[in-house]
């Protein structure tokens, strides 16, 4: 009889282990998953770090800055994960992009050679170029797409990578080092699962004209395009330059005492004319680049590193007070920094500005709490 009780009471009490204890367990030590996608897996490096001297591109900043937050989180009790990026397929990029562009994609090495100006590439088998370069990439391209997605039912979302606007449906951009166009990707998206009448503006802060994004959407009176940007440099693109709802070209060398008031009072009127046109966003897509860095090789611009924070927390800033969703993507950036003063590279920055929009303008909470604020 004691034994039968013993049994009994054994198997009463895992049964509520198992039905109360573990599951409240594993919800209390389960991370978080904020609206964060992506990081080291969109990292690339050709020939094991030769890449480092054949072009400016920084092909590991997304795994740093990845790093950089998820330290961010630490230091405040918090262990979050972040969403993990789904590549992007043929069919999808079909929604974008010509049946033969696709093609020469997956065929020609030249092609793709004379997109990212890396020339090497043309020597190397087909097979590793697709590993090293086009799946991180597709990756990237998944990332933005997923992350439209969490900023419609989150308020805001990072992709920690992503922002390739010079892809376009049919050319070749040489230089541009876009391959896929995942801005128009993840819009007609949203327009086919969510809302076939939702409202985009892109604010394309990058140094240079977004010239892809603008070929493919622009003219949609579903979009609005606000792009600020080196105007005395590739790609000087003037049939996409039409496209532009708000145009905003600066000279080469601007720097904060310039461009920061330029740019709250440009954005600042762009949002009020669609407002009073009836045409407010749902949505702000911000490619946020941060070539326009002083010292960037390919940016030419003058923006210091608390300007970049200052730029990012402006655009965040109105589309929290206006209760608009908004979508970051990293973009452009070429200063990797020294290997001695990583400080002075774009990864560093895009860190730093991104732990200050969470902090100051997002709102995540108190240390060990972890909460996912939306803007609404």
């Amino acid at each position: 009889m004691k034994k039968n009780m013993l049994h009994i009471l054994c198997i009463a009490s895992l049964v509520f282990y198992i039905s109360f204890v573990s599951p409240l367990s594993e919800m209390l030590e389960t991370p978080a998953r904020l609206p964060i996608i992506g990081g080291s897996m969109y990292d690339s490096t050709f020939l094991w770090g030769l890449d480092n001297f054949i072009h400016p591109f920084d092909s590991m900043k997304y795994g740093r800055v990845e790093r950089c937050l998820k330290k961010y989180f630490s230091q405040r009790g918090i262990e979050p994960q972040f969403h993990i990026p789904v590549e992007v397929t043929y069919e999808q990029l079909a929604l974008v992009h010509d049946p033969a562009y696709i093609e020469l994609i997956n065929t020609d090495k030249t092609a793709i050679s004379r997109i990212v100006e890396i020339y090497l590439l043309r020597f190397l088998p087909r097979f590793l170029i697709d590993i090293i370069l086009l799946k991180p990439m597709r990756r990237a391209t998944g990332g933005t797409v997923q992350a439209a997605r969490l900023a419609v039912r989150h308020g805001w979302a990072f992709n920690l990578g992503g922002g390739y606007h010079h892809a376009k449906e049919r050319e070749l951009e040489e230089g541009g080092y876009c391959i896929y166009a995942d801005i128009p990707l993840a819009v007609k998206t949203l327009w086919r699962e969510e809302d076939s009448q939702l409202k985009v503006m892109i604010v394309d802060l990058d140094a240079h004209q977004g010239n892809g994004h603008e070929a493919i959407l622009g003219g949609d009176p579903r979009i609005s395009i606000f792009d600020m940007y080196n105007c005395r440099t590739y790609p000087m693109d003037e049939a996409a330059k039409r496209c532009i709802t708000f145009d905003v070209p600066i000279e080469p060398g601007t720097s904060d005492d310039i461009y920061i008031p330029l740019l709250k009072r440009k954005l600042k009127a762009a949002l009020d004319t669609l407002e009073v046109q009836g045409r407010k966003p749902d949505l702000i897509i911000y490619n946020a680049g941060t070539d326009i860095l002083a010292g960037d090789p390919e940016g030419e611009l003058g923006v210091s590193a608390e300007g970049i924070i200052q730029r990012d927390a402006i655009v965040f800033a109105e589309a929290k007070e206006r209760k608009i969703r908004i979508l970051y993507l990293f973009s452009g950036g070429y200063t990797k920094g020294s290997w001695f003063n990583r400080k002075s590279g774009s990864a560093y920055v895009i860190g730093k500005s991104l732990k200050n929009v969470l902090t100051n303008i997002i709102g995540i909470g108190a240390p060990g709490v972890v909460d996912v604020p939306t803007f609404f």
